[in-house]
C-alpha cells in the first residue's frame, strides 16, 4: 500500500476491475446495485486523482478520503465522468441517493481506519509488485479479535493484489506458498480460483483451511465444488458442525460391499427335500461415518494430529501424527499449546491496539495539499497526528 506505483496499477477503465476494493458480499440484487455503484464511483475518484492532482505520488488513503461523504462532491466535480456518476448516484434528496451514501461510506470505513494507521508507520512502505519478484518473501496475514472486521477486509484485499502481482509475471522462478486458514471468514476472492486453476504453472501452492462448509460454499456458490476439486491433498480433522461433517463423510466416499443372503424352503411332503437359494446383493456404506468426524480426538487432548486423508495415487486412510515430529520435543511435551509458537522478536502487532484504528478528523487535509479544493475549507498549518503512538501495552503477539 506504500507504493503508489502499485496503485496505479490498479485497472481504472471499468469498474468490473475493482472486485478486489468492492466484492459481491451477497447475491441480493440490491446489494448487487450498491456494489455496481460503489466500483463506478471509485473509478470516477480514481481518475480525478490521476488526471487533477499534484503530481503521481497520490495514495490508496488519498483515494478511500476522497470517497468519504464529505469529500465525494468536491473530488467528482474535477472532471466530467466524475459530474456524471454523482448526479447519476448521488445527488438528490431521495432515499436511494441517502442509501448511496451509506452503502460507500460501509464499504470504505475499515479500510480508511487502517490506511490512517499504516500511512503513519515508520515502517520500510510495502511494494508487493517488489514483494511478488523477491526471492526471498513472506507476509503474515493479522488476525485479531479487537479489529476482526477491519481486518478481514484488509487480508482480502492483500490477497487480492498478491495474487494478481504473483500471476502478472510472465515467468516466476520462485515458489510461493499460501496458507490460508479460516479461509471461509475471508469471503470471495476471485484471484485465488484463479491461483488455484494455475498455481501449477506459476509454481504456486496453496492450502486452504475451513471449518464450516456452509460459509464457503455461501461466498463461492456453484464454484465450490471446482475449487476444491483442484485440491491434491485432502486432511479431514475434528469438526464438530453437523453440516460440515456430512460434507466430509461425502467427499471421503462409499464403499459398496457385497451381502449374500441363503434362503431354505421346506416341503410338507414326507418324500421332498429342503430347497435353498442364495442371493447376493451390493450395499453401498460411507468410508466415514459423520460422527467419525465428529469423533476425532483434539491434539490437546491426543498429543497428536489424528484425522482422514486423500492423498495423490493412495487409497483413503485414517492417519496420526505426533506433536513431536511437528514441534521441539520441548513444546510438544508441554500441555500449553501456546509454547508451540514461540513469540518471535520479528512478529509485532503491526495494526496496534483497537483504539488506534480510527478514522482522521480532518479527511481533506491530504486531498487540499493534491491540489483540490472545498468551499470553506481552512486547511490547518500543520496536520495534527490523529493517531500518535500508543502507550506500549502487555499484548502477545497474534499471528
Amino acid at each position: 500500500y506504500g507504493d503508489h506505483r502499485d496503485l496505479h496499477s490498479f485497472p481504472t477503465r471499468r469498474s468490473s476491475d475493482l472486485e478486489l476494493l468492492f466484492p459481491h458480499e451477497s447475491n441480493s440484487p440490491v446489494e448487487k446495485h450498491y456494489t455496481r455503484m460503489s466500483r463506478n464511483i471509485a473509478v470516477a475518484a480514481m481518475e480525478a486523482l490521476r488526471l487533477k492532482a499534484k503530481g503521481p505520488n497520490w495514495t490508496f488513503y488519498d483515494l478511500l478520503c476522497a470517497l468519504q461523504i464529505e469529500n465525494l462532491e468536491t473530488v467528482l466535480d474535477t472532471t466530467q465522468r466524475g459530474k456524471n456518476a454523482y448526479a447519476k448516484y448521488l445527488a438528490g434528496s431521495e432515499k436511494s441517493n441517502n442509501d448511496a451514501f451509506i452503502s460507500l461510506a460501509n464499504k470504505t470505513e475499515h479500510l480508511l481506519s487502517a490506511a490512517n494507521k499504516w500511512r503513519k508507520s515508520k515502517r520500510t512502505p510495502l511494494s508487493l509488485r517488489a514483494w511478488a519478484r523477491g526471492d526471498s518473501k513472506s507476509i503474515v496475514l493479522m488476525s485479531n479479535e479487537k479489529n476482526a472486521t477491519a481486518l478481514t477486509d484488509i487480508n482480502r484485499l492483500l490477497l487480492g493484489m498478491l495474487c494478481r502481482n504473483l500471476f502478472s509475471d510472465q515467468e516466476n522462478s520462485i515458489r510461493t506458498f499460501f496458507y490460508l486458514d479460516e479461509f471461509e471468514q475471508l469471503g470471495r476472492i476471485d484471484s485465488i480460483i484463479k491461483a488455484a486453476q494455475q498455481g501449477a504453472t506459476k509454481r504456486v501452492n496453496i492450502a486452504m483451511c475451513f471449518h464450516n462448509i456452509e460459509l464457503l460454499t455461501r461466498a463461492y456458490g456453484a464454484e465450490t465444488d471446482g475449487l476444491l476439486s483442484m485440491c491434491g491433498f485432502f486432511a479431514f480433522l475434528k469438526n464438530e458442525g453437523t453440516k460440515t461433517a456430512n460434507w466430509a463423510s461425502d467427499y471421503l466416499g462409499n464403499l459398496e460391499k457385497e451381502r449374500l443372503s441363503r434362503t431354505t424352503l421346506y416341503s410338507d411332503e414326507e418324500d421332498a427335500s429342503n430347497r435353498h437359494s442364495t442371493t447376493a446383493s451390493r450395499q453401498s456404506l460411507p468410508n466415514v461415518l459423520p460422527d467419525e468426524i465428529k469423533g476425532l480426538p483434539t491434539p490437546k487432548t491426543s498429543n497428536q494430529v489424528t484425522g482422514y486423508f486423500i492423498a495423490p495415487s493412495h487409497p483413503r486412510y485414517r492417519g496420526c501424527l505426533p506433536l513431536r515430529d511437528l514441534y521441539p520435543q520441548s513444546a510438544a511435551n508441554s500441555k500449553d499449546l501456546n509454547s508451540l509458537w514461540p513469540a518471535s522478536p520479528r512478529v509485532k502487532d503491526f495494526i496496534g491496539p483497537s483504539e488506534a484504528l480510527t478514522i482522521p478528523a480532518d479527511t481533506f487535509f491530504t486531498l487540499h495539499q493534491l491540489g483540490f479544493h472545498k468551499d470553506g475549507y481552512k486547511p490547518p498549518e500543520e496536520e495534527p497526528d490523529p493517531d500518535p503512538e500508543a502507550k506500549p501495552v502487555d499484548q502477545k503477539p497474534v499471528v
